[in-house]
């Protein structure tokens, strides 16, 4: 009975063979598996902790929109600046640093890779907050995040909260050893103009400029909310420099066709 079971074992592999299939067994399955697994979640401990440790050095300092530091930032300047100090070129905005990097599941984030949140809008689907990851809670699937926030400046926040991030997280991106570091550094940024570009041009394609005079009782935040932007958003539209508008000051407001 043995003998019969090898031979239509034997059988069935040299028909797959015959059609393209490839058979592994289980223990190569698994290799190949943790092979790929690692190829793309290539993680530089040694690196990570060099940036995190002179991302912890700005904690405290304070929030400007517009800030690329050193002595303020916004969400997307602090990213920007920290990495810059390591060779890596990151966007100008955090949904444009979103574009970069390899996207990761939750439970492949590890220390020093990008975060994404949602704005001020939670229904929004837009990337408008980035931040760096600094603690990593793998059996409760949270994290704690290095950023520049509007309310505290540099400083550690968690995630999930109960009231915040916990609604507005989007995903995360590995940024080290996945873009060319100082070597290559001009490469890259000819790379990012063109891709910059072209995805600006796409977006002004299919979106139509308009002008908001301000008017009392503005501010960022509402205009956002009445043009489902986001903060971030109207900011770079403008190039603002402050959050506070004054009366009769014109904004730029680009909405969807």
């Amino acid at each position: 009975m043995a003998f019969k079971y090898y031979i239509r074992n034997c059988i069935l592999t040299l028909a797959l063979a015959g059609t393209g299939f490839q058979t592994y067994s289980q223990s190569n399955d698994s290799t190949i598996a943790r092979k790929d697994s690692t190829i793309k979640l290539n993680h530089n401990k040694e690196k990570s902790d060099s940036i995190l440790h002179f991302a912890m050095k700005h904690i405290g300092m304070p929030y400007r929109c517009g800030g690329k530091g050193p002595k303020n930032f916004d969400c997307s300047g602090y990213t920007g600046y920290i990495f810059s100090n390591f060779g890596y070129h990151l966007n100008a905005s955090s949904t444009s640093q979103y574009l970069q990097g390899t996207k990761l599941d939750l439970d492949e984030i590890e220390r020093g890779d990008l975060v994404f949140f949602k704005g001020r809008n939670s229904r929004s689907s837009r990337v408008g907050h980035v931040g760096i990851v600094c603690e990593i809670d793998k059996e409760n699937k949270s994290f704690k995040f290095i950023h520049a926030a509007v309310n505290g400046g540099v400083k550690i926040d968690q995630y999930p909260d109960k009231y915040y991030y916990g609604k507005r997280y989007v995903g995360a991106k590995r940024i080290i050893e996945q873009l060319p570091a100082k070597v290559t550094i001009a490469e890259q940024d000819n790379k990012d103009i063109v891709t910059e570009s072209i995805n600006e041009k796409i977006k002004d394609e299919d979106m139509t400029i308009s002008t908001h005079i301000v008017q009392k009782g503005d501010n960022l935040y509402r205009l956002s909310k009445k043009y489902n932007c986001t903060v971030e958003d109207i900011i770079n539209w403008n190039n603002l420099k402050n959050i506070k508008l004054s009366i009769g000051e014109k904004l730029n407001i680009k909405i969807k066709n």
